[in-house]
């Protein structure tokens, strides 16, 4: 693919983005680590993010079928062997940069950033939706391994059904904190579980985070989406979505770009949706450090870790008290001092420092118990 090519057309059909060659992700992602992107583009609008998409399906169809413009498009004989080509770029969506870890030699293709951040209350509550969901039960998500280090909101949870409902619309782009701000002097709540999470909304979708005992997914109520592939929008109602763990169907199909999402919140009590916000940004400040991409492993079922220790056991208490892997270092890469199941950049970290180090933590997991212990964060970009 030649990309000074595709650079220089992508420039001259929207001036007024910002549109850079080989530019580095690092500074994009919490944990400052990451090599180029061959193609950088930043859009600010869900109507540019779709004419961008557009834009770049029809170069793919023409560069699959020799065409000389990529105005000249030729997708209803080819859209899907166009875009199964490997001789054409990527195209990966980048949120907020929490939960990746980026290569060191970058991101082949095009990367973009969709800084769409619109917010709608909608005045017609709607009729309450069952949420498809499959997902460990996180009462013991957060409980750690030292009193001092104790992450729980079990006992502060409170169920808000009894208050009226509300539908808010929210752009992709939108970040989560920002939402959740906003959303509480609107007298809306619903989102306090989710503080102290430095994603975008639509980074919050696509992992189906978690936070307390609860999921993003509880409160969905409909997503619309844009299809590369039949360049349509289409709206996904809750009950037909399938919800994971920490994982969302749109894992396994990135031609599905998520536009923005209408949540189901309440108008609850914003005092009591307050105090759980400070609370739970306090405890989080003191254990989770910033300089991460967030947890690097998964909590593994209880059914798992319950026949060995006794009880459920996160990953974070295993790392430190079974393994005594806190503080162990490979470059610039070091499990947290303050939680065993981060992995921070001490300042100059790279991708193989980062991904070294936590396939020691693997190995000794398979060495000790058997276990294959899966990855948390995303990894971007080509490892070897």
């Amino acid at each position: 693919m030649n990309y000074s090519k595709l650079f220089s057309s992508l420039k001259s059909q929207f001036p007024s983005l910002l549109i850079k060659k080989n530019f580095i992700l690092a500074p994009l992602t919490t944990l400052k680590i990451g090599g180029p992107a061959d193609i950088f583009i930043q859009t600010s609008t869900n109507q540019q993010l779709i004419k961008v998409l557009k834009y770049i399906f029809n170069c793919r169809s023409n560069v699959f079928l020799g065409a000389q413009s990529c105005k000249q498009s030729a997708t209803r004989e080819h859209p899907k062997k166009a875009l199964q080509d490997n001789s054409i770029p990527a195209i990966t969506i980048l949120g907020n940069g929490s939960n990746v870890l980026i290569s060191d030699s970058g991101i082949r293709g095009i990367v973009i950033k969709n800084t769409s951040s619109n917010i709608k209350i909608l005045p017609i509550s709607p009729t309450p939706q069952r949420t498809n969901t499959s997902a460990h039960h996180l009462s013991t998500r957060h409980a750690e391994y030292h009193p001092k280090q104790y992450l729980s909101l079990k006992n502060k949870d409170y169920d808000e059904s009894s208050y009226p409902r509300v539908l808010v619309q929210l752009d992709a782009g939108t970040p989560l904190p920002c939402a959740i701000d906003y959303l509480i002097k609107k007298g809306i709540t619903g989102l306090q579980w989710f503080a102290y999470i430095p994603s975008q909304i639509g980074g919050a979708i696509w992992y189906n985070i978690h936070g307390g005992n609860h999921h993003i997914s509880e409160y969905i109520y409909k997503i619309t989406l844009y299809n590369q592939r039949t360049q349509k929008l289409e709206t996904i109602p809750a009950p037909k979505i399938k919800w994971n763990y920490d994982t969302s169907p749109f894992q396994s199909k990135p031609h599905l770009v998520i536009l923005s999402v209408t949540l189901k919140l309440y108008k609850g009590n914003t005092t009591k949706a307050k105090n759980i916000i400070k609370e739970w940004i306090t405890q989080k400040s003191k254990v989770q450090p910033t300089n991460s991409a967030g947890s690097a492993f998964k909590n593994l079922p209880e059914k798992i870790t319950t026949p060995i220790w006794g009880q459920h056991k996160p990953t974070g208490w295993i790392i430190d008290q079974q393994l005594k892997l806190k503080g162990k270092q490979i470059g610039g890469a070091k499990i947290s001092e303050k939680h065993a199941n981060f992995i921070v950049n001490t300042g100059n970290a790279t991708a193989k420092d980062y991904l070294k180090l936590a396939k020691r933590v693997q190995q000794q997991f398979k060495k000790h118990w058997n276990i294959n212990l899966p990855l948390e964060i995303k990894l971007l970009g080509k490892f070897n």
